[in-house]
C-alpha cells in the first residue's frame, strides 16, 4: 500500500499487544469529528503532558503515587507525534490523539506511534487539522492507502487490519485476464485519477492524469467524447487506463508504453490516427506485462499496435480491428534479437476486413486461440524469422487471398515455425504448418473455445463495450 509500512508496523504491534495502553475512550469524552465539524477551529495550543508532581516516566505518563479515591488515568503523550516531519497533531485530550498524516503511513501506524488504538479515520484531503466532512467517516477496519487522513487515537492498540485501496471497485477486470500478460497489475492499489476533459492538456485532462503519476495509478472518465491528442501520449508503468462505462476515443496521436512495465489500456476506442510512419494507436516498446483489452482499433497512420524491442509477456483479448493496413507488428526487423524474449497471446479478436499483420511476428512465441480473421486482404498471419506460432481453434474466413498463415513474408531472410490445432478454415483458406512449437499450457492456463458459433461470440463481444 502507498507509503504504508505494514511489516514493520505489524512486528511492532505484535511486540506491544500485551502491553496496557491507557483506558479506552469513553463515549462523548474528548469532541469527535462529528462534533467538531468541519469549520471548528482546531488551532489550540496542544495540552503539556510533561509535568506532574511525580515527574514524567520515559513515556511522559505520570507515574506519581495518588489517592485512589482521587486518582485519574494518567494523560497520554502526543508529542511523537508532533516530531514526525510528516504528521501534524491537531489536538489532545487526556486519553485522545488526533491527527493528520500526510506521507500515506495511515492511521494504525500514527496512533501507534502514542501508544493508542485507531478509534476513528476520516478523509482527508488538504492536510490541514480537519476531516472531510463531505465524506462519510472510513473506519478502522481497513486501510485505506490514501496519502493522507484524519486520524482520531483512543483506546488498547488493536490488530491492524488487511489492506484495501481505492481501486478495489474496478478490479473485477482482472478476472478477464489470461494468458503471458497474466502477471499484469496496472495501477492496481494505487490512486485514482478522474479525467474529466476531453482537452488535449490542461486540468482534468487525460495527459494531466497520465503526466501527473507518482507511483500506481488507474485511470477513470467521468466525461464521454474524443480526445484529439497533439503528440503521442506516453504512460507511465504500474498505470491502467480505463475507459469501461464511458465512450472515450483516441484521435491523432496515439499511446506509447516505452522501458517501462506493467501496463494496462482497456475500453478505448482509436481511429483518425493522422499522419506520419511512426504513429501508432498504441505503440510498446521494450515493456513487460502490458494487456491490451477491449479495445476497437482502426485508420492510424502507421499500424494499430506495435510490440517492439525486446518488448516481454503481452495479452491482446476482445479487440476489434477494422479499416487499416498493417494491423500488428511484433518485433519490427531480422536483427532484433532481443525479441527472442517476446512472448504474446491473442485471443477472442476480431480483425474485420483488413490488409495483413494479424499479426506478423519475428524472434518471439505466439499463442492465438479463438480470434475471428475475417476477410483478409494480403495475408492473416504471418510467422516469420525464427518465431514460434501456436494456432488453436481460430476461425479463418479468406477474403480475396487465402493464406491464413504464412512463414515468411515478404524480404525476411528467415522461416518461423507453426502448428494449427483445430482452427476452422473457410473459403479456401489455407495453412502452413512447419517445424515444431512450444505449448502455451506449459505456461499457463486457458480454455479455448470450440469454433461452433465462435465468429458470432467474437463479433458480438470484441470492441468497446
Amino acid at each position: 500500500m502507498n507509503g504504508f509500512h505494514l511489516r514493520s508496523l505489524r512486528r511492532a504491534l505484535v511486540s506491544l499487544a500485551f502491553v496496557g495502553c491507557g483506558e479506552p475512550a469513553v463515549p462523548g469524552h474528548g469532541k469527535t469529528p462529528q462534533q467538531r465539524g468541519p469549520g471548528t477551529d482546531t488551532s489550540q495550543p496542544v495540552r503539556d503532558t510533561s509535568e506532574s508532581t511525580g515527574g514524567p516516566s520515559e513515556t511522559g505518563r505520570d507515574t506519581s503515587v495518588a489517592d485512589p479515591d482521587t486518582a485519574t488515568s494518567p494523560a497520554v503523550d502526543c508529542s511523537p507525534i508532533s516530531a514526525h516531519d510528516d504528521w501534524q497533531l491537531c489536538s489532545a485530550d487526556a486519553d485522545t490523539c488526533t491527527a493528520v498524516f500526510t506521507d500515506g503511513a495511515g492511521c494504525h501506524e500514527l496512533c501507534h506511534s502514542v501508544q493508542l488504538g485507531c478509534a476513528e479515520v476520516w478523509d482527508n484531503i488538504d492536510g490541514e487539522c480537519a476531516p472531510n466532512a463531505d465524506n462519510p467517516a472510513l473506519g478502522c477496519d481497513v486501510l485505506t492507502g490514501h496519502d493522507s487522513d484524519y486520524c482520531v487515537c483512543s483506546g488498547p492498540v488493536g490488530e491492524v487490519p488487511e489492506p484495501t485501496s481505492d481501486t478495489a471497485p474496478y478490479e473485477d477486470l482482472f478476472d478477464e485476464l489470461v494468458g503471458f500478460g497474466a502477471d499484469t497489475t496496472g495501477g492496481r492499489g494505487g490512486t485514482i485519477c478522474t479525467v474529466t476533459s476531453t482537452a488535449d492538456s490542461g486540468a482534468g485532462s487525460l495527459r494531466d492524469c497520465v503526466e501527473a503519476a507518482s507511483g500506481p495509478r488507474w485511470i477513470r472518465f467521468a466525461v464521454d467524447g474524443e480526445i484529439a491528442l497533439r503528440s503521442k501520449l506516453r504512460l507511465a508503468g504500474n498505470m491502467t487506463v480505463d475507459g469501461r462505462d464511458r465512450a472515450v476515443e483516441i484521435t491523432g496521436a496515439g499511446l506509447q508504453v516505452l522501458d517501462d512495465d506493467n501496463v494496462i489500456i482497456t475500453n478505448l476506442s482509436f481511429h483518425s490516427g493522422g499522419s506520419g510512419d511512426d504513429n501508432d494507436a498504441i505503440q510498446v516498446r521494450g515493456a513487460n506485462d502490458v494487456w491490451i483489452h477491449h479495445c476497437s482499433l482502426a485508420d492510424y497512420a502507421d499500424g494499430l499496435i506495435d510490440l517492439t524491442k525486446g518488448t516481454g509477456d503481452v495479452t491482446v483479448s476482445w479487440n476489434k480491428f477494422s479499416d487499416h493496413d498493417k494491423v500488428m507488428l511484433i518485433s519490427a526487423n531480422d536483427n532484433d534479437t532481443e525479441d527472442e524474449a517476446t512472448r504474446v497471446t491473442l485471443h477472442h479478436n476480431w480483425f474485420y476486413r483488413t490488409t495483413q499483420r494479424h499479426p506478423r511476428i519475428r524472434h518471439g512465441k505466439l499463442h492465438a486461440y479463438n480470434n475471428f480473421i475475417d476477410r483478409w486482404d494480403s495475408y492473416g498471419m504471418g510467422c516469420s524469422t525464427n518465431s514460434e506460432c501456436y494456432a488453436e481453434r481460430n476461425v479463418f474466413q479468406a477474403g480475396s487471398d487465402s493464406d491464413a498463415i504464412i512463414t515468411q513474408v515478404g524480404e525476411d531472410e528467415g522461416r518461423g515455425e507453426v502448428a494449427s490445432h483445430d482452427d476452422l478454415l473457410l473459403g479456401g483458406a489455407v495453412v502452413e504448418e512447419r517445424g515444431t512449437v512450444f505449448e502455451p499450457s506449459d505456461f499457463y492456463a486457458y480454455t479455448a473455445e470450440s469454433t461452433t458459433g465462435l465468429s458470432a461470440t467474437v463479433q458480438l463481444g470484441a470492441g468497446v463495450r
